[in-house]
């Protein structure tokens, strides 16, 4: 899409949200023929949407709408949506959750997709994954994900909280995304205090959430 195109979009966004709705994030894909946005509202709930020209990943479960040059009826189509679904609360344990991935980032620790059921191709397998961590130039250790962390990282990349970059060696490293970026800056005044109680027994090696 063309920069105007994207204006044009986030314009319309803009015009139909509520008076206690807010968008906190509006970010493109690499190629610029998507794009992604986060809504708020003062319940601390969020919703996520895609406006593209094309499909995705099939774990990418927030509603795409595809674009058309009618503005209007793209602006119909996403008020209608937004009046018609449950948003999600984003809670304290996801922003723990979040929070660990970017004190992980800081530690020279990261998580990957475990893709070796070819589940990118196939999407008939849940979504797997694991953690490397870098202890020196030549020295890695694989470490298992506990399965309520497991559990919040299929929730978090199925609502594009996170998402994965495809590295020369065909692994798929995970990251934070705008939306999700923003959605922790967000709620930081909610959760800082608790997160603070909580950040010396964090252990990044084998994250659990309650």
């Amino acid at each position: 899409m063309k920069i105007r195109n994207l204006l044009e979009i986030r314009k319309a966004i803009y015009s139909l949200l509520r008076s206690d709705e807010r968008m906190i994030a509006f970010s493109t894909s690499k190629t610029s023929s998507s794009a992604y946005c986060i809504l708020v509202n003062e319940l601390n709930e969020y919703v996520c949407f895609r406006v593209s020209d094309h499909y995705t990943s099939p774990f990418y479960s927030n509603r795409t709408f595809y674009i058309e040059n009618d503005l209007e009826k793209l602006r119909e189509n996403i008020r209608k949506y937004l009046d018609n679904i449950s948003w999600h609360k984003f809670k304290y344990s996801d922003f723990y959750g979040l929070q660990c991935l970017k004190q992980m980032k800081l530690k020279k620790m990261s998580i990957y997709i475990d893709n070796s059921a070819e589940i990118f191709d196939r999407a008939k397998m849940g979504m797997l994954f694991y953690q490397i961590v870098d202890r020196s130039r030549n020295k890695k250790e694989i470490h298992t994900v506990s399965e309520s962390f497991q559990k919040h990282l299929r929730k978090f990349y199925a609502s594009g909280l996170i998402s994965e970059t495809k590295l020369f060696d065909n692994t798929y490293l995970v990251y934070v995304t705008a939306e999700g970026l923003a959605l922790i800056e967000h709620s930081m005044p909610l959760y800082i205090n608790k997160f603070l109680e909580d950040f010396d027994s964090i252990n990044l090696n084998y994250v659990e959430i309650e």
